[in-house]
């Protein structure tokens, strides 16, 4: 998670950061997740999809 004004990372901070051993290359920081974000994104996702439906029936009924 990039810094932020609620939670600004200092030069030579502590930060907590893991790895998949793996694949190394993929690192998470830890105590960074945002799921109130993630969940938001997710509901706006399904709410294009529900819309999506609703008007693919609507047009298919019209015709």
């Amino acid at each position: 998670m990039p810094p932020s004004k609620r939670r600004p990372l200092p030069a030579g901070g502590v930060v907590s950061v893991a790895y998949d051993t793996e694949d190394p290359r993929e690192t998470v920081l830890l105590g960074g997740e945002r799921p109130g974000v993630d969940r938001a994104f997710m509901i706006a996702g399904a709410l294009l999809v529900l819309v999506g439906m609703v008007l693919t029936v609507s047009l298919s009924r019209s015709r």
